[in-house]
């Protein structure tokens, strides 16, 4: 159904690259479909606010582009470092538990996940190994997402992914941001009629205008044998300030929204001369059943530049992020979704050779 808006939209994140000397253009904007009547549009969400977790089927999709290296730990020793990746996912959800008069804790089973991934290290014999471990530990448990009745997703957890160390703490939350950036695309706040004007509204602090962050510290390592000396990650949370400008309309008995949005977001870091700030931008559409207010389809693209005063600026210009990605409801007769394999691929842009295949941009 999106197919004209995500051809534009991908456009974004396929142009974008891993960290380089030079900036990369700015995302198109997708533009907007003609109103079909002069009535001003609204979202209005039909008897149950909850309706799109109950016993629903998601196709989920990202690509995701990281300014610093995202540590990816094995429980025992070994670890890589990934610059990019692909995720993709088959979710099955129901409501479980209410959360309060506002709020629902929704369990989505994982049925298939494939995690295709640029590796940092140019010898990494156990990349395989690390990435086949997060697929099965993923796919193993539940994904946990803690929804408001508004729209949004206030945060994600797992449920049967054990953790008894620190370092499976630490695979654990990686795994856990990886999933909360697969996740984001469906936080969108929706407001009452009369907060809207001429069928727009301003949303503060998306989730999808938030990094995913990692920082490098001194310290012991993770390892169950308690070895020191080596590199540790600390996971920090994101913050700053974003806006995101929504759009509806109606076009062929759908209701459309289009959101633009941009921000200035930091890594995190407790010491600011340590941390980087981001200038990001977020293009994006998706589709809204005018029936039961439910979102069925939202594909989008952000995109993100280290400010001239950032530490990863320092001399050569910037460090680019990236994020663009795809939700879609599926019907209950619907096949299997395709998710592709679990492997290590090239960086994008580059050849394949005989050990990495191409990494190939989501269409």
């Amino acid at each position: 159904m999106l197919g004209w808006a995500w051809g534009s939209v991908a456009l974004a994140a396929e142009t974008v690259t891993p960290p380089s000397p030079a900036p990369t253009a700015p995302a198109p904007v997708v533009s907007a479909p003609p109103v079909e009547d002069d009535g001003t549009p609204t979202i209005t969400i039909v008897g149950d606010r909850f309706a799109r977790w109950d016993r629903t089927r998601w196709y989920a999709e990202m690509q995701l582009g990281f300014p610093l290296p995202f540590p990816l730990y094995a429980a025992r020793n070994n670890e890589v470092r990934v610059t990019a990746l692909q995720v993709r996912t088959e979710l099955f959800c129901e409501k479980a538990f209410r959360r309060g008069k506002k709020g629902f804790e929704v369990h989505c089973d994982v049925r298939d996940l494939g995690l295709q991934a640029v590796v940092f290290d140019q010898v990494a014999p156990h990349a395989q190994e690390v990435l086949d471990e997060y697929d099965r530990k993923i796919s193993e448990a539940d994904l946990i997402l803690f929804a408001s009745d508004d729209g949004r997703i206030n945060d994600v957890g797992f449920e049967g992914f054990e953790a008894s160390n620190n370092r499976e703490l630490t695979q654990r939350e990686g795994a856990r941001q990886l999933m909360l950036r697969l996740i984001s695309g469906f936080h969108m706040k929706v407001p009452k009629p009369e907060n809207t004007y001429d069928g727009q509204w301003v949303e503060h602090n998306p989730a999808l205008l938030r990094l995913p962050v990692v920082n490098q510290v001194n310290g012991m390592s993770f390892s169950p044998e308690g070895k020191g000396g080596s590199v540790q990650y600390e996971t920090f949370t994101s913050m700053g300030s974003s806006y995101v400008v929504h759009q509806i309309d109606r076009y062929k008995g759908h209701q459309v929204v289009q959101s633009e949005g941009k921000g200035l977001v930091t890594d995190g870091a407790e010491n600011e001369d340590q941390g980087n700030q981001y200038l990001v931008t977020l293009h994006g559409v998706a589709l809204y059943d005018p029936s039961s207010g439910i979102m069925t389809e939202r594909v989008y693209a952000v995109t993100g530049e280290t400010t001239a005063s950032s530490r990863l600026a320092d001399g050569w210009g910037g460090s680019l992020y990236f994020h663009s990605g795809r939700l879609q409801k599926l019907a209950d007769e619907a096949p299997k979704a395709v998710v592709g394999p679990t492997r290590r691929v090239a960086p994008p842009g580059a050849p394949a050779t005989d050990a990495l295949p191409a990494w190939v941009p989501m269409e």
